[in-house]
């Protein structure tokens, strides 16, 4: 009991550490989307061809990191809380900072947004033609994750405060014996050349099967996609192997999953940055 216990209480500093990348990455990231050849909220004059390539290469992993993160941290929330408890925290910590910061913020950057496009001569509307636009689209918009970029920059605390509620019954049966024994088969299976593609699949048939009905940013493509790394980020720390997760890093597993994830990237990229018909207000 007292070795259960510490296994319990030990501090994973690394997944410290990868936090702290995963919002490093998440800084550079918008940083350099002011000087892209892409459309966004606030964009420079001059823009590059280069910062582009580093903001397509920041773009194919940079989420679906951050949401696997979370996934792997939620396994620690629950060890030391109910069920209620995690909701509440959740809740205290995700939700509310969602809604107050936008009612603090959305007008402001709504209005900077229409100054800077307006001073680029990339829009000849008013402000108040902007707001009504945003208003008739929400109106006729109904259920849709799209309600959570109305947040604007806040949409991830929307939908990690969404995941977190919509994978609890997921999580909590993983921490039961039925799902302990799923989680020890996909280790095992993990650990064969090419095993790691027991991950992969599933991600690929969630995009690819939704994302045709779906494609805008941020609707039930990309709401599905970044709920299956949130779960799996619980899965692959769900392990009874002194909390190391499974052995991505071993032959060539690891190498899989990188090309698996730059190929469903390319596929974003092109939907995200050439279809600008499909992008949200």
């Amino acid at each position: 009991m007292q070795s259960q216990t510490t296994v319990k209480n030990v501090r994973l500093y690394y997944l410290d550490w990868l936090r702290v990348l995963a919002i490093f990455m998440v800084f550079l990231f918008h940083s350099v989307h002011v000087f892209d050849l892409t459309d966004w909220s606030i964009k420079n004059a001059e823009r590059s061809e280069l910062l582009t390539i580093i903001l397509v290469l920041l773009s194919l992993w940079g989420m679906p990191f951050f949401f696997l993160i979370a996934g792997t941290s939620s396994i620690f929330a629950l060890r030391r809380r109910t069920p209620s408890q995690y909701v509440r925290e959740r809740f205290n910590r995700l939700l509310i900072p969602y809604i107050v910061g936008t009612i603090l913020f959305w007008f402001p950057m709504v209005y900077l947004e229409w100054v800077n496009k307006t001073q680029l001569g990339l829009v000849t509307y008013s402000f108040q033609a902007n707001l009504s636009g945003y208003w008739t689209f929400y109106a006729n918009l109904g259920l849709s994750p799209l309600w959570f970029p109305f947040g604007k920059h806040l949409w991830f605390l929307g939908f990690l405060f969404a995941f977190a509620i919509i994978s609890l019954p997921i999580l909590l049966w993983l921490k039961r014996d039925q799902g302990a024994r799923v989680i020890g088969w996909l280790a095992r299976v993990s650990e064969y050349r090419g095993g790691i593609l027991v991950f992969v699949l599933p991600l690929w048939l969630v995009r690819t099967s939704v994302h045709p009905f779906f494609p805008k940013e941020h609707d039930w493509s990309d709401f599905a996609f970044l709920l299956s790394f949130f779960i799996l980020g619980f899965i692959l720390t769900r392990t009874s192997r002194n909390q190391t997760g499974f052995n991505l890093m071993s032959n060539s597993n690891w190498y899989m999953f990188r090309f698996a994830q730059l190929f469903d990237g390319a596929k974003r990229w092109k939907h995200h940055f050439f279809l600008r018909n499909t992008r949200t207000v």
